[in-house]
């Protein structure tokens, strides 16, 4: 059923052993999945988020893990389809909220005012209320729903973008920023974004993985540049591996980078002790900004 859900209109698929063996795991998953929701047992980490002017720290990208006990590290393109597929994405972003909140409250607490950006799924954002949940999650733990930003992909809009601008206003009327990520990967950017202007927009590492080699790719990351500077919306890339896609992007006018060239996702503590005491840039910023003269 999921191998003929999953292709064409119409489509027919001829059960064989190994159908059967695929849906055996997936249930499996799916209910260990269930009882790790329910027992507290996800993580976040967090990816740092740099501004390019003077490479410090502006916030963080929390992101989800799940590691089971017998099957290990479940990478989160699988159980994000689990989950989706399941309903459970719902109790899962209810999850994300409380923890980031939580978290939140503890930086607080110790003097650190870290923006957190959390992903909402299309079925969070359309069939869910993030509004509500962030708006209770966040008065538990008093703290500004100012300090969470929500991304959301532009394929999201497609779908419903009537609901969808619907839920973003009442996320904007808490408090929290919008951020438009993965952009330039859908078939209705720039119409959106005109009705409904993002206060980020996320440009995909499609885009940046050969921007600084790749003449295509540089002109839809330049046309990004140019869409968001008129819009006055702010600029983050994605995926930086390479010195040369950071100095691109710099030399563009890109506001904000993130990427394992700069930091990888990080455990709270880990997050601390490299750059929240003291917030400080990444030693491949600092090597860039002496590069430049900065510093």
């Amino acid at each position: 059923m999921y191998q003929a859900k999953s292709g064409a209109a119409e489509s027919v698929a001829v059960y064989t052993p190994a159908m059967s063996s695929r849906l055996s795991n997936w249930l499996d998953l799916e209910a260990r999945l269930r009882r790790a929701v329910a027992e507290d047992r996800l993580r976040l980490v967090y990816q740092p988020k740099f501004r390019l002017r003077d490479n410090q720290l502006v916030g963080v990208e929390a992101l989800l893990r799940w590691c089971d006990s017998e099957y290990g590290d479940i990478p989160p393109t699988r159980f994000i389809e689990i989950a989706e597929d399941s309903g459970l994405i719902l109790d899962i972003g209810s999850w994300v909220v409380r923890a980031v909140c939580r978290q939140l409250r503890a930086w607080l607490d110790r003097g650190f005012t870290v923006p957190v950006a959390i992903n909402v799924s299309g079925k969070d954002l359309l069939h869910g209320d993030p509004a509500r949940v962030i708006a209770e999650e966040t008065a538990a733990a008093m703290i500004p729903a100012s300090l969470i930003e929500v991304e959301i992909t532009e394929s999201v809009l497609i779908k419903d973008s009537a609901a969808g601008r619907t839920a973003l206003k009442r996320l904007r009327e808490l408090g929290c920023r919008v951020a438009l990520d993965d952009f330039g990967t859908g078939y209705s950017s720039l119409a959106y974004i005109t009705r409904f202007p993002p206060d980020r927009i996320k440009i995909d590492k499609a885009f940046v993985h050969d921007v600084d080699t790749a003449a295509g790719n540089a002109a839809i990351a330049n046309a990004i540049l140019s869409l968001a500077e008129s819009l006055g919306v702010t600029v983050t890339a994605e995926g930086i591996e390479r010195p040369g896609q950071l100095e691109w992007l710099r030399s563009r006018g890109c506001q904000e980078a993130q990427g394992f060239l700069l930091a990888r996702p990080l455990a709270p503590a880990d997050l601390e002790r490299q750059f929240l005491a003291p917030a400080k840039p990444t030693a491949e910023a600092e090597t860039l900004a002496r590069r430049s003269g900065r510093f």
